[in-house]
């Protein structure tokens, strides 16, 4: 078992309001999209909800939630989601290198508004 993380920086096509995520994943053999999912903010502008949660996959990517309780799944209730990154590969935390970046769209969910996003190597560590 190993644990991954990279960061995210988020940024409002509309308002040009940015933030930078991490987010993390333990990866089991046996398991092929890993385990214990949770994001942190940990620096910008862009006040999408909490400073912390969950994240699941979600159709072709990723949805960050604002729970943080590990036992509630994700998708139980739409009040939890927060934003959805679209095109998120499983392992995407694995794929990742100082020069292997993934970028795509996406949108915050409770607002409608359109987001883009760029995942990196992370910078800073997680605190956890």
């Amino acid at each position: 078992m190993a644990a991954w993380q990279a960061e995210i920086s988020i940024e409002t096509f509309r308002t040009k309001l940015s933030c930078k995520v991490l987010i993390s994943y333990m990866s089991v053999e046996n398991n092929a999209l890993g385990q214990h999912f949770w994001w942190q903010k940990v620096a910008g502008r862009y006040d999408f909800g909490p400073a912390s949660g969950k994240w699941a996959y979600w159709r072709s990517g990723i949805i960050l939630s604002r729970t943080t309780d590990m036992n509630n799944p994700l998708v139980k209730e739409k009040i939890n989601h927060l934003l959805v990154l679209n095109d998120v590969p499983t392992r995407f935390a694995e794929k990742v290198s100082p020069g292997n970046f993934l970028v795509g769209t996406g949108y915050h969910y409770t607002t409608n508004e359109e987001i883009g996003w760029e995942m990196r190597f992370p910078t800073v560590p997680i605190k956890k």
